[in-house]
């Protein structure tokens, strides 16, 4: 189901959140609250500057989602794991 912009409260293009990218990223990887979730959604309807980021960045998170997709599927393991991170001489400090 779409949303719909709720009449009076959709801010106009020229009420961009203080860091775009960061928002739109942010509302795609659902990290919003619903409530500025459906404030952003209401405002980049409305804002082609911020719809572009939208887009831009939905195609940079489903190309992660994927790729995490792939790498879980192959069963390989990240080559660092936390706390056994290898130190630049190459010792593992074990």
């Amino acid at each position: 189901m779409k949303h719909v912009p709720t009449a009076g409260r959709a801010p106009g293009p020229d009420h961009c959140p203080h860091d775009p990218q960061e928002t739109a990223e942010a509302y795609l990887l659902g990290h919003l609250q619903p409530d500025e979730a459906h404030e952003f959604e209401d405002h980049y309807l409305t804002c082609a500057r911020c719809a572009a980021l939208v887009e831009e960045s939905a195609g940079f998170v489903a190309a992660m989602r994927q790729a995490a997709h792939k790498l879980g599927r192959s069963g390989a393991e990240p080559h660092m794991r936390r706390g056994a991170a290898a130190r630049p001489d190459g010792d593992r400090g074990t």
